[in-house]
């Protein structure tokens, strides 16, 4: 019990100064309010921001109902706050955590998953981009910083999202998606599904 009671001791400052340096003083039960000034580096360098991801998690909260699948980067647990949307609105997503995800669930379902979320930022195939989307029911597509700016986890010289993949998606826009939200970097876009029938 002794030996339990130094780590508060030995480890409060270390925490604290742990903090984003432009943190305001403790002050807030709101969870999200981090993201309005908190950065990190990303794998190339870049700053990481998450001012357009706060938006548009307030945009879903106020336009969109049910429960629709969404894609976002799986970069992993604490690594840039992966899952972000899925975790902060309680939508289903491709793929969660995925080290979380191998502690419940058969890891070659994990694997395929993985990699389709990846091909779907990554792939230039517009045919194998609409093959994921159909594959998981996906409605919306997040590509904010963490998806652009992240690297895969297995390899740190490799970006998530290839710029060709998101030129692909961006391709996409008046037949296949269209944006309903984008600031600071941050655009979610909606699945166009064909509702006509034969």
């Amino acid at each position: 019990i002794g030996l339990s009671l130094v780590y508060p001791a030995v480890a409060t400052m270390p925490r604290i100064e742990q903090r984003f340096a432009d943190h305001p003083r403790p002050g807030t039960l709101d969870s999200l309010d981090w993201m309005r000034y908190g950065t990190i580096a990303g794998g190339t360098g870049e700053l990481i921001r998450f001012d357009g991801d706060l938006e548009a998690i307030r945009w879903f909260q106020e336009n969109v109902s049910g429960t629709p699948v969404i894609a976002e980067a799986s970069i992993g647990p604490y690594r840039g706050d992966g899952s972000r949307f899925s975790i902060a609105l309680g939508l289903p997503t491709v793929l969660g955590w995925d080290r979380h995800e191998q502690q419940q669930r058969y890891q070659p379902e994990i694997a395929t998953r993985d990699r389709d979320v990846r091909e779907l930022y990554d792939s230039s195939s517009i045919d194998r981009k609409r093959a994921i989307i159909d594959a998981y029911g996906i409605e919306f597509i997040i590509a904010g910083d963490v998806e652009r700016k992240s690297t895969v986890p297995s390899n740190s010289a490799q970006l998530y999202a290839s710029d060709e993949g998101i030129q692909a998606l961006e391709a996409m826009v008046g037949s296949d998606l269209e944006i309903v939200f984008e600031s600071n970097g941050t655009v979610v876009y909606r699945v166009v599904r064909d509702t006509g029938s034969d």
